[in-house]
C-alpha cells in the first residue's frame, strides 16, 4: 500500500474523499475502521509507555509506520475527535520531526492545529449528513456522532449559519457522500 502520510495534503475536502473510500455509511462514524484502511495503529498510553505526558493524543511514526497514542481516561466521544484529529494530522502531511520516532506536527504552529481539528469535526460530523438527518441542535449532534459537545455546538452553528429553510448546493463530492449514507439517514427518518 502507498503511504498515507500526506495523502491529501493538497486536496480539496479530504473529509469526503476518505469517508468516500473508506466506504462509511453511517454515523457514528467508525474512526478505527478508518485507520484500519489506511495503516494507522492506534494505541492507549498505557501501552505506549506514558509518553503522552498529559496531552489526550500523538502521532509518530516508527519505522515509517504512523501510530496514534491516545489517553486512556479519555472519554469514549473525546477519544473519537482526537483519533480523527491525529488522522487529520496524518493524511494531510503535517511537518514531520527528524528521528525514527517523530511528532507529526509542530505543537508551536497553532494554523496546524486548526487544521487537524477542522479535519476531524468535518470527518466525524459531515455536514450534508447532519443535514439529510434534521440535526439542528448541538445536544443532536453529540448525541448522533459521538463527539464532544463543544465540538457539536461549532457544527450546529454552521447549520444555523445557513438558515432553516434555505438552499444549500453541495458540491459533488458532498451529493457522493450524502448519497452514501442515504440509506443511514432514510433509516432514521422513520
Amino acid at each position: 500500500m502507498d503511504t498515507v502520510y500526506g495523502k491529501y495534503e493538497n486536496s480539496k475536502n479530504p473529509t469526503e474523499r476518505i469517508l468516500i473510500e473508506c466506504n462509511v455509511k453511517s454515523l457514528p462514524v467508525d474512526i478505527f475502521l478508518i485507520a484500519n484502511k489506511y495503516e494507522i495503529n492506534i494505541m492507549r498510553n498505557k501501552d505506549a509507555g506514558a509518553i503522552l505526558g498529559g496531552k489526550l493524543g500523538a502521532t509518530l511514526f516508527c519505522n515509517g509506520k504512523p501510530i496514534i497514542v491516545y489517553d486512556d481516561k479519555l472519554d469514549t466521544e473525546t477519544k473519537l475527535i482526537t483519533i480523527a484529529h491525529e488522522v487529520g494530522h496524518i493524511v494531510l502531511g503535517h511537518p514531520l520531526k527528524d528521528g525514527m520516532l517523530a511528532r507529526t506536527f509542530s505543537l508551536t504552529d497553532p494554523r496546524i492545529e486548526k487544521a487537524a481539528n477542522i479535519f476531524a469535526q468535518r470527518l466525524l460530523a459531515p455536514f450534508p449528513v447532519l443535514l439529510g438527518l434534521g440535526l439542528r441542535t448541538a445536544e443532536e449532534i453529540a448525541s448522533t456522532c459521538s463527539i464532544p459537545i463543544d465540538i457539536a455546538r461549532d457544527r450546529a452553528k454552521k447549520i444555523e449559519s445557513y438558515g432553516k429553510n434555505s438552499y444549500i448546493q453541495f458540491s459533488p463530492i458532498e451529493k457522493n457522500v450524502y448519497e452514501q449514507f442515504r440509506g443511514f439517514v432514510e433509516s432514521r427518518a422513520g
